[in-house]
């Protein structure tokens, strides 16, 4: 006869274990700066829901409802596409100074007549 295999027994839970912890809710910056509308003209408020990396952030980490995110993204892929946020990682930082930097490049190369 084969031996049924016998059952571990449960362990009680101690008291720092993370199943009685309670997590405290994010609270949107939406909601407490009291935004009616999210503008995709209002960059600044934009760019805290994303990452450096210029990926919009999600939902367990900014806080936001559902409305919430799906208004947020909305305005960023606007943003996006109007050029007011920039789509490449890393270009969140040098948005103002890319501008200046593009307008006084001058082209040095001279064509030689033959």
């Amino acid at each position: 006869m084969a031996q049924q295999p016998t059952k571990t027994p449960r362990r009680k839970p101690k008291p720092g274990d993370d199943k009685g912890k309670k997590f405290k809710k994010k609270v949107s910056p939406i909601s407490s700066d009291r935004v009616v509308y999210v503008d995709y003209k209002d960059v600044n408020l934009l760019r805290r829901f994303m990452s450096d990396r210029a990926k919009i952030r999600t939902r367990r980490v900014s806080g936001n409802d559902v409305q919430q995110q799906r208004d947020i993204a909305l305005a960023i892929k606007v943003a996006r596409e109007m050029a007011l946020s920039p789509m490449q990682p890393g270009s969140l930082h040098n948005v103002a100074s890319h501008d200046a930097v593009t307008t006084t490049k001058k082209s040095t190369s001279v064509i030689q007549p033959r």
